[in-house]
């Protein structure tokens, strides 16, 4: 009896567990930002590492994960990638093994900007169907293979997002007699306009990493680029901006052999917008494309359990910790049942032999 007791109150305690985590699960989870599931008109054929895309405009600045709806895959390795169109960069990427026709996760978590065009770009390691729809997504362009842009079609998608919070209101800073540096103004620290040479070729494909160190509370991004054409430049000057500044300010100069910097003066939850000019003398090129990041101090984790496509750490997930209290219980009973056993043929043994002696 007191082993039934035990047992009771170890699957008791699993059950309560499970029954506590589930509605956090489910308080934390990602809303849906856009989607098309328009009432489909074929089955595209992708084959072996083909490409195909999508394009869509969201309202949230979070991204949890997207969703494409594929099928016929036999197992196959599906791979995604979203990228910021006006800029190419790469902001998030995810991957998934497709089997039937189902709702398949293909990228995880990524910071997006409001309001632009990104683009869905799926990649298959064999053959496999994702479902092309009509009527479908306003925004949407779909792209097949290497054929042209299709805008009365859209492949059906869903993406999934955190709102952003609305920022506390911060009492207005006192007036003060320091006059600051209009755009262009030349004055140390802004993005002088009138100090650019069209021969100094701009650097290009200026791209940002969130590289924090969030164990020690360290905010740091990293930007890589690709040199200037010009070959005598003697370096590059990267210049940003936070999300209320109307100027650009310089942060760094860097030799003509470097082609990356790291910021770490900067903070968390706050965007920053970062471009990279060359310089020779006192001249520079015009600017690189702008680039905009916030690097965030707790990064939303993907909630994707079924998939196991987790953006961050597995301990960090609930589901996982349901799952382990789950799993203690049925070792617990397992064990239980087993030393059950094993005292009751012990006891048995000594009854028999207390009885033949």
């Amino acid at each position: 009896m007191k082993r039934f007791r035990l047992l009771k109150s170890v699957l008791g305690l699993a059950v309560a567990v499970s029954l506590i985590l589930t509605p956090i699960e489910m308080a934390l989870a990602s809303q849906l930002d856009q989607s098309n599931e328009s009432s489909s008109i074929s089955n595209i054929n992708i084959v072996s590492y083909d490409e195909v895309a999508q394009t869509f405009i969201p309202t949230m600045a979070q991204l949890d994960r997207i969703d494409v709806y594929a099928g016929n895959g036999g197992g196959s390795w599906l791979s995604g990638k979203l990228i910021r169109v006006s800029t190419g960069e790469t902001v998030a990427t995810g991957g998934t093994r497709v089997g039937d026709w189902d709702w398949e996760p293909v990228i995880n978590t990524g910071t997006l900007v409001p309001g632009e065009t990104y683009k869905i770009v799926v990649e298959t390691e064999y053959a496999h169907q994702w479902k092309l729809g009509t009527n479908g997504y306003a925004n949407g362009v779909a792209y097949l293979g290497a054929g042209a842009p299709q805008a009365d079609r859209d492949f059906w998608f869903r993406t999934y997002g955190t709102p952003a919070s609305s920022p506390t209101p911060t009492p207005s800073a006192s007036p003060t007699t320091t006059a600051s540096p209009s755009p262009g103004s030349g004055i140390a620290g802004s993005a002088p306009s009138k100090n650019i040479d069209t021969s100094i070729k701009s650097p290009v494909n200026l791209k940002a990493e969130d590289v924090s160190d969030r164990d020690k509370n360290e905010p740091k991004v990293k930007l890589t680029w690709e040199a200037s054409e010009t070959k005598d430049i003697e370096g590059y000057r990267v210049y940003s901006k936070k999300e209320a500044d109307a100027d650009f300010v310089l942060v760094a100069e860097i030799n003509k052999d470097t082609k990356e910097y790291t910021d770490a003066k900067i903070e968390f939850d706050k965007k920053y917008t970062y471009m990279v000019r060359a310089y020779k003398s006192d001249k520079e090129s015009e600017s690189s494309n702008e680039v905009t990041i916030t690097p965030k101090k707790e990064p939303r984790i993907l909630k994707n359990f079924g998939y196991l496509s987790f953006a961050g750490p597995i301990w960090k997930q609930w589901y996982f910790w349901t799952l382990v209290a789950l799993s203690l219980a049925l070792i617990g009973f397992v064990v239980w049942y087993i030393i059950g056993r094993i005292r009751t043929k012990k006891t048995q043994r000594i009854t028999a032999e207390s009885i033949k002696s």
